[in-house]
Formats: structure tokens, C-alpha cells, sequence
């Protein structure tokens, strides 16, 4: 049944919005998730794989995707793996929320301690451009130091994110999923690009700080501009929380295609939708996108893979802290055809790797 050939578009008067989450008190738990990366380490080995126990049918009533950017997300990719039963070999690893939100306390915490450290060497002598250079060095080395050790980091919860995909919608693993795995691995998907874009972000906010406090004079209230650049890294933690979250969640909707591409035959036997957080951080792209529902498999797929768009002439991303998911219901009849065919220059693929459906 070919789709209709016009595509609809909702005007949203709402702007993007972010919150912060809520700062954990707790020293112990504290201790616990920052001491996850070294045990991750040193119990990590190039031959640890998981390994299926036992068939996955779809009766094991796995619980609803909770917002990809909450804490709750880490606990429904535990969940689905628990009921799975999938276990690892060797030494059993943190639980997946350890892992994340070990990885989340390391990149702002060393981030704060690096600006911190620099700030405590200012005099009050420095030139402005001096002060930028210094700022975008430390940013910089910071991005540097974390970048390889997180990439190890996000190559274990990459691992849970995308099997716990495939087993949510009842299939077997199989040898396929280490080859996706593997494009992953090599895929902009790693966590290290996303390090890279928040540097460079944030070290933009940094400059407009120092710009601001420098006068014609090259004169400058020092502790009044410390204040302010301490305050810099706090005002955008929500963004390294969310990175390492959605970017798994990112991981976990590509195991849904590749599980459902494991049985091609069904493909166009379901519409497929695509779901957005209904809340002032949605984008209005996500809204525009949702209203499209329902959609073929090659429109879910082309969406997914194609996670920039043009937007009222802009260019609107929505790859990085994507909390969307796709979902699916069957119907007797095919659903086929593309009402994106021909249309490409609306989009921009941000999957640089091509999965083995494609």
C-alpha cells in the first residue's frame, strides 16, 4: 500500500529548553561508579563476549524505552538483559547504570578540576588573548586525556545498548551482531566525537566569558572573571550526562533494525513509528517527524540514518542527545514506498557506515 505523497509539517511555537539533572549526594555510590572504569579495565579482555543462554521470545514482557536521557534508561537495558538471560564470560562487569554514570562523573569531574587548577595560576596580568589560549589548552588536553579511556568505556555499554536492542523485539543473537557491533566501533557513533564537539563548545563559552570581562583597557576584575568561568562547566553538565546516555539509546534503537532486518521478509508487513519526548526539549524536527507516522520500514530506516534535517531554512541536528525511538505495529497488508525518494536535499545522512540491511 504506497504511501501518500505529501508530507505534513506542524508548526511548534515551543523553543528547545534543557534541564539539569539532579546532583547525586551520595559519597559511597559516588565511590562505587568511579572505581567502575578501573575494574572495567582490568577485567576487560578482547575475548569477553556476551553470550546467549537462551532463547528470547517476546512473551518475556520486557518493560517500555523510559526516556533515553534519564538514569532509568541504563536500568531498562539491565532489565532486558537480565530477562534475557545473557550473561558475560569471565568476571561479571558493573551493571550498565555503574558504567554510565561512572563515565558521566569522570568527564565533569576532571573538567572542573582542570579549569580549576588553571584558574588558581591567573595573576591578573594576563592578556585577553592570553587567557583564551590558555583555556582552549587545557579543554583541549582535557578532551585528549578522556577520549581514549572513554572509547574503551562506551565500547562496553555500545555492547549492551545495541543486544539489549536486538532481544527487546524477541530475536536470537547471532554472529551478525558482532559485525554491527563492529561498524559501530569504527562509526562517528564513538563516544570520542562527541568529547570532541562538547570541546569545542565549551570552549567557546569559556572565550565569550573572558571576552566579556576584558575591557578596551585590557584591564579585568579577576576574581569577578574567575567566578564566572567557574561557573561555566556546572551550567553545562547536563550535556556530558546526556551525551553518555543518549549515545548508548542511539546504539540500542540500531539492535532494533538490525533485529528486525534479521527477518527481511517481514519488513513491510508493519508500519513503524517514530516516538518523541512530548516536553519543551523537543526539537521541531522530532515533532515534524512524529507527525509523519506511520511509516514504511525504508522511511523509519532513511529517518534513523538520515538524523539531520532542514527545519524553516535551517539546518536542524538531532544525532547528538537523540532521545527518539521507533516502534512498530502489523498489519495484513504491505506497506511499501519512500516519500523521501527524491527529496534527500531535505536531509543529511549522520550514520557514516552502512549497515548490512542497506
Amino acid at each position: 500500500m504506497p504511501q501518500n505523497e505529501i508530507l505534513q509539517l506542524q508548526d511548534n511555537e515551543d523553543e528547545n529548553g534543557d534541564y539539569l539533572f539532579p546532583e547525586i549526594e551520595d559519597d559511597v555510590f559516588e565511590e562505587t561508579m568511579s572505581s567502575a572504569i578501573a575494574e572495567i579495565m582490568a577485567n576487560h579482555s578482547d575475548e569477553q563476549e556476551l553470550v546467549e543462554k537462551s532463547t528470547v521470545p517476546l512473551q518475556l514482557g520486557f518493560p517500555p524505552i523510559p526516556d533515553i536521557a534519564t538514569l532509568e534508561y541504563y536500568d531498562w537495558v539491565d532489565e532486558v538483559i537480565s530477562k534475557a538471560g545473557l550473561v558475560f564470560e569471565g568476571n561479571q562487569p558493573p551493571g550498565t547504570k555503574t558504567i554510565g554514570r561512572s563515565a558521566e562523573l569522570r568527564l565533569y569531574s576532571t573538567l572542573q578540576d582542570a579549569v580549576q587548577s588553571f584558574l588558581e595560576t591567573l595573576d591578573g596580568t594576563e592578556s585577553q588573548q592570553e587567557v583564551v589560549d590558555a583555556v582552549r589548552e587545557v579543554i583541549a588536553r582535557w578532551s585528549e586525556v578522556n577520549i581514549p579511556l572513554m572509547n574503551r568505556t562506551f565500547e562496553e555499554l555500545f555492547k549492551r545498548g545495541l543486544l539489549a536492542g536486538v532481544v527487546a523485539v524477541g530475536q536470537r543473537l547471532d554472529i551478525g551482531d558482532e559485525k554491527v557491533l563492529e561498524l559501530l566501533r569504527e562509526s562517528e557513533l564513538k563516544i570520542g566525537s562527541r568529547i570532541v564537539l562538547f570541546s569545542e563548545d565549551i570552549a567557546n563559552r569559556y572565550q565569550k566569558v573572558v571576552e566579556r570581562n576584558f575591557g578596551p583597557t585590557e584591564e579585568y576584575n579577576l576574581p569577578a572573571m574567575v567566578r564566572q568561568l567557574n561557573d561555566v562547566a556546572p551550567a553545562r553538565r547536563f550535556e556530558l550526562e546526556r551525551i553518555a546516555r543518549t549515545e548508548v539509546g542511539q546504539t540500542s534503537g540500531i539492535g532494533r533494525f538490525w533485529a528486525w532486518a534479521k527477518e527481511p521478509e517481514d519488513l513491510y508487513f508493519y508500519q513503524y513509528n517514530w516516538n518523541s519526548t512530548p516536553d519543551t526539549r523537543r526539537r521541531k524536527m522530532k515533532e515534524i517527524r512524529q507527525s509523519w507516522n506511520p511509516l514504511t520500514w525504508d522511511e523509519a530506516w532513511f529517518l534513523w540514518s538520515h538524523n539531520k534535517q532542514m527545519v524553516d531554512g535551517k539546518w536542524q541536528n538531532g544525532n547528538i542527545n537523540c532521545r527518539c525511538t521507533v516502534s512498530r505495529t502489523p498489519v495484513d497488508d504491505e506497506y511499501t514506498g519512500n516519500r523521501f525518494a527524491g527529496r534527500e536535499n531535505m536531509f543529511e545522512r549522520t550514520l557514516d557506515v552502512d549497515m548490512p540491511w542497506e
